[in-house]
């Protein structure tokens, strides 16, 4: 396994972060801005997002550029490391520095590239990859805690999450289990020991 932390100068052109089961997640460069904020405004898409409504390149580019250097509020590429594309992205922010607490979300899989992987590794790409980066925020970051806020719709989401561990939990902040657009979301949590109880670190 490949492992760096953002703050690392040896990174390197490639922007690796962490690579293990033939994915990774690394540093997405400013060239690639512009798509990922068309992947995120896709209806299909951005209907689950607890902010759901469209967000314009500048607003976008000047988010990613912060996301792209900021090891605790950022965004991250998904990448296929056999056929050298990116598969989608990965997101998270730290919400209590004080006890190491992060939510996760913003995890999209672009159809288009999930197309060019054969069957039996498209089927399990979002698992993995979702693995992938809670172990890059549990060893990398020292995350204690792990949030998630997701809308109540998002039913593949929801499941994905609680096979991975996350049990529910009642919204803390101030929107009170309702989303930008009044939708509703449920908030899920899941713990450094309930990740090591579990998985005990592995992606096996």
């Amino acid at each position: 396994m490949i492992f760096r932390t953002l703050s690392e100068a040896d990174i390197g052109p490639s922007g690796l972060l962490i690579s293990e089961g033939g994915l990774s997640l690394r540093i997405i460069p400013p060239c690639d801005f512009e798509e990922i904020t068309a992947l995120r405004n896709r209806q299909n898409i951005r209907k689950y997002f607890v902010d759901s409504r469209l967000i314009d390149s500048r607003e976008s580019e000047c988010w990613l550029a912060h996301a792209s250097i900021n090891p605790h509020d950022c965004l991250v590429a998904i990448w296929d490391d056999l056929l050298q594309i990116r598969l989608g992205v990965a997101g998270w922010v730290r919400v209590c520095s004080n006890e190491c607490v992060y939510e996760a979300g913003r995890m999209i899989l672009d159809p288009a590239a999930l197309r060019s992987l054969a069957g039996r590794r498209r089927k399990g790409v979002g698992v993995q990859a979702a693995r992938l980066a809670l172990r890059y925020l549990f060893e990398g970051l020292g995350a204690q805690e792990i949030r998630t806020r997701t809308r109540s719709d998002n039913v593949l989401s929801l499941h994905l999450q609680r096979a991975l561990g996350f049990i529910a939990a009642p919204p803390v902040d101030q929107f009170g289990g309702v989303s930008v657009d009044g939708s509703a979301f449920q908030e899920q949590r899941l713990s450094i020991r309930s990740w090591q109880r579990r998985d005990g670190g592995s992606l096996q």
